[in-house]
């Protein structure tokens, strides 16, 4: 699918990556090529030179002193998302480095390495996942694979990921957390079985990936010449998460850190719902005629149908995420609508996970307020809030001419939850 492989032997895989020791998580020689060929001046010539490059990987190479697994990879995280400053030429102003080239996945090195040793503290043995996918020398999954036919593989596999990353609670660390850093979510597989899931998860969080939209299984079967009978999870989820330019998106849109509201933070990538809807949305969102061009209707819009449990105001967040990197969507304001307190409560703070600021309509007065102001924004409002207070109906006059035009703009998305109750 567009990625180099490596076996890792001996020293020679070393010298070929150019690591210097095991204890390298990051391949410094390809990160820095890709630095200078992803950063380039308004010449569209590069200009980052060894000085600016050493310190951007610095960057990403250390975490301050103290700081848990969870946090260094937030930080990290916030570096791959959002780049690094370095002085700007002959004194400029600082200019933003991208580890990443997100608007062109194919910018960037992809690199799968198998058995890659990495230094453990103390005394104890290595760890070597059994591959471990590099962007640009920086890694971003790690994947743990147990033979076929053993009831317990996935299981096992998910145990074993939790030891790399120093997860299971043990009195001595027995893994390597800094391969960690920079990782977006992790892989267990016995090649019928397969589940992805965070560094942070727990066994029973993992999920397989069971639509490798936009792909489908019968394109999954052709690319391998095999009968789509055939294909296994470990397929679907390498064809729907491991695609260089649909892993980019995932990293990019799709993992975020959640308070679960017992105290404990963690890390979640997507579910395969959530992914192909949102992907779905933004393309009705970028193809469907206005009420304008349509003459009736706006054809923009739509249903995403969830059942209980399934993240609907999660999939809500990675809409609006993947908005705002869009050129065309993000100048869009976005007015999220509920029925009930705590909804809004769980809605409200799952919203501020987007990065931006929210506003709660407190007023009928205070949400057509909102409403009419131009430009983009999130605002939120109760279902309630939306009401005629005029008594402009009271005298006849039909729900058009009773409620105000508040705004003309054609560049507004409304995303009301639980839209089968009131809200309909």
């Amino acid at each position: 699918m567009g990625w180099e492989t490596l076996i890792w032997r001996e020293r020679q895989e070393a010298d070929a990556v150019g690591r210097d020791s095991e204890r390298d998580v990051l391949l410094e020689r390809r990160l820095g090529s890709a630095l200078r060929r992803n950063n380039l001046g308004s010449n569209g010539e590069p200009w980052l030179d060894q000085g600016r490059v050493k310190s951007a990987i610095a960057e990403l190479r250390t975490v301050p002193a103290g700081v848990g697994l969870l946090e260094a990879n937030r930080l990290s995280t916030e570096l791959l998302l959002g780049g690094f400053a370095v002085p700007g030429l002959d004194g400029g102003r600082e200019q933003i480095v991208d580890y990443v080239c997100w608007d062109d996945w194919s910018a960037n090195d992809f690199l799968a390495i198998s058995q890659f040793p990495v230094a453990t503290p103390g005394k104890r043995p290595n760890i070597r996942p059994d591959v471990t996918l590099f962007v640009n020398g920086i890694p971003l999954v790690v994947i743990e694979a147990k033979p076929p036919g053993s009831e317990s593989g996935i299981t096992d596999a998910i145990d074993q990921l939790r030891r790399y990353a120093n997860q299971r609670d043990s009195e001595a660390p027995e893994g390597a957390e800094q391969l960690f850093w920079t990782n977006q979510f992790t892989v267990a597989t016995t090649g019928e079985r397969a589940e992805a899931g965070t560094f942070s998860a727990l066994p029973e969080h993992y999920l397989a990936w069971q639509d490798p939209h936009p792909s489908s299984k019968e394109d999954v079967a052709e690319s391998l010449g095999m009968l789509v009978e055939a294909v296994t999870q470990q397929e679907v989820l390498t064809a729907g998460m491991l695609a260089p330019e649909r892993l980019l998106d995932i990293v990019r849109y799709f993992t975020l850190f959640m308070d679960t509201g017992s105290g404990r933070t963690i890390k979640l990538v997507c579910r395969y719902q959530q992914y192909r809807g949102v992907q779905k949305a933004l393309q009705r969102l970028l193809t469907g005629n206005t009420r304008i061009e349509d003459g009736h209707v706006d054809r923009r819009g739509g249903i995403i149908w969830h059942t209980q449990g399934l993240g609907k105001s999660l999939t809500m967040v990675f809409l609006i995420r993947a908005m705002r990197s869009h050129p065309e969507l993000r100048k869009f304001k976005i007015v999220l609508v509920t029925d009930r307190t705590d909804l809004e409560v769980q809605l409200r703070d799952t919203a501020a996970l987007t990065g931006e600021t929210v506003k709660v309509a407190r007023s009928a007065a205070e949400t057509r307020e909102l409403l009419r102001q131009p430009g983009p924004a999130v605002v939120m409002a109760m279902i309630q809030k939306n009401r005629d207070t005029s008594g402009g109906n009271d005298d006849g006059l039909t729900d058009e001419e009773a409620f105000e035009v508040l705004n003309k703009s054609e560049s507004i998305l409304v995303m009301v939850d639980e839209a089968h109750r009131s809200q309909a």
